[in-house]
C-alpha cells in the first residue's frame, strides 16, 4: 500500500534550511541543533564562537522556554550583574570571506558549540 504521508526517515530528509542575511544583521548566541554548513558568498561574517565546555556559563533560556536554543546574554552588551559567570567566556572569532566555509557537528548538548553571527561589510 502506498502511504499518504512520508515516514520520518522522509521528513528529516526535506528538512533544509537557508539562511540569508544583510548587512548589519546578527544573531543570539545559539547552538545550532543540527549539523550544518555556513558557506560565505558576498561581503563579510565575523562569528564569535564559544566552547561546548562553557554552556553553564551561557546562561540558557530553560529548556521549555522557545528560545531554549540561545543564549539569555546579550553580546554586545552582556548584563554581567545578572548574568556573573559570563565573564569566565573564552571565545574565539573568525571572519569569512566570499568562497570561506565553516562546518558546525551538532552531536549533543555537551558538545555542541555556541555562536554568534554578525553580518558586515
Amino acid at each position: 500500500s502506498h502511504e499518504l504521508y512520508g515516514s520520518v526517515a522522509d521528513r528529516e530528509k526535506s528538512m533544509r534550511f537557508r539562511w540569508i542575511s544583510t548587512s548589519g544583521t546578527s544573531t543570539h548566541f545559539h547552538f545550532d541543533q543540527d549539523h550544518n554548513f555556513f558557506a560565505q558568498i558576498v561581503g563579510q561574517k565575523r562569528f564569535t564562537l564559544v566552547p561546548a565546555s562553557s554552556f553553564r556559563d551561557m546562561s540558557l533560556f530553560p529548556r521549555l522556554h522557545p528560545l531554549w536554543h540561545k543564549s539569555q546574554i546579550h553580546k554586545r552588551c552582556p548584563n554581567l550583574e545578572t548574568f556573573p559567570a559570563y565573564k569566565n567566556v573564552r571565545a574565539l572569532r573568525a571572519v569569512l570571506n566570499p568562497g570561506d566555509v565553516r562546518i558546525s557537528l551538532s552531536l549533543s548538548l555537551s558538545s555542541t558549540q555556541y555562536n554568534h553571527t554578525r553580518f558586515f561589510n
